[in-house]
């Protein structure tokens, strides 16, 4: 998964909120939407692992782009694929450009009501973390790269703009890493918009055809 870095997330999921299908119908039907896309900003603090101390020392601050996906299997129980991206930098600043991935997957409970939601989750996956050096030339080499084992315990609320448009207010997630034999502590927080779906392809949730 040596595609999974904040240079490589971070564009795929810009092109992808670009090109995504949305079609439209008429009336609502379903009491929930079958799919729910967020995506937004995302702030890191995590660690590149006790290498990196070797090279140089790096800060634990990751800004970058956080995007889920997620299949409702009943109202208040989905399956979620999340993923996101971010960017570093080194202490004093050099050369040395750090950068973060995760991709994580497991169930999402949510409560939902007519103009807002709340979620949890558990989630597990692969956190991977770099430290690229950018040479003179432009070309990047990777000095440390790394990818560890990952949970995630997360949860926010999301306020309802429309049936198939909301802002998630904020995202909170603990994500613990194992690197070196030994968990070590991270955490995330997420703002951005969700849209809702009746199918993968759409329409917009608010544009359900009935059953």
């Amino acid at each position: 998964m040596r595609w999974l870095t904040g240079r490589t997330v971070v564009p795929t999921i810009l092109a992808v909120a670009l090109t995504f299908p949305v079609h439209a119908q008429q009336t609502p039907a379903r009491t929930f939407p079958k799919w729910e896309w967020f995506w937004g900003f995302s702030y890191l603090n995590t660690s590149l692992g006790s290498q990196t101390s070797l090279f140089a020392p790096t800060s634990p601050n990751y800004y970058g782009i956080r995007t889920a996906l997620k299949l409702n299997l009943h109202k208040n129980i989905g399956l979620l694929l999340d993923a996101g991206g971010g960017y570093g930098q080194t202490r004093p600043a050099s050369q040395l450009k750090p950068d973060t991935g995760q991709l994580l997957f497991g169930p999402e409970f949510t409560f939902r009501s007519r103009k807002f939601s709340t979620f949890a989750h558990p989630l597990v996956g692969v956190n991977t973390t770099n430290l690229p050096l950018v040479n003179s030339d432009g070309s990047v080499g990777d000095l440390v790269s790394r990818k560890h084992f990952a949970l995630d315990f997360g949860g926010g609320l999301d306020i309802n703009l429309k049936p198939a448009i909301a802002i998630r207010l904020f995202q909170a997630d603990y994500i613990p890493t194992r690197s070196d034999g030994k968990w070590e502590n991270g955490f995330g927080i997420s703002t951005g918009i969700v849209l809702r779906f009746c199918s993968f392809f759409g329409p917009f949730y608010d544009k359900c055809a009935p059953n």
